[in-house]
């Protein structure tokens, strides 16, 4: 079975530059149920074509399978953290599978 992965960005609201002490702290132990382990953190990353200082946050998490992505973005420890990052940022995030 092909280990699956969530990949997105977080675009920080003005004055939120303490989200990662509030939010992405806690995101590790709600991984950990599920195999999950962060791959690649990009806190300033290279942006091909941007304008402007997005205070954009990149990231990799691995899973053994798409399965166990899906299921911990939808695992209730995840989810009692939800509304910190939609009080915090702008996400975007996608569950993929591997293609081994």
């Amino acid at each position: 079975m092909p280990k699956g992965y969530a990949f997105g960005h977080v675009l920080l609201k003005v004055g939120m530059q303490e989200f990662g002490a509030a939010y992405a702290s806690l995101v590790p132990a709600t991984l950990e149920p599920f195999g999950g382990k962060f791959v690649a953190k990009c806190p300033k990353p290279q942006a091909i074509a941007t304008v402007g200082d997005t205070q954009m946050l990149s990231f990799i998490i691995e899973f053994p399978s798409s399965e166990n992505a899906e299921k911990w973005y939808n695992s209730e420890a995840y989810q009692k953290i939800v509304p910190k990052r939609i009080e915090m940022a702008d996400f975007h995030m996608t569950v993929c599978a591997g293609l081994e």
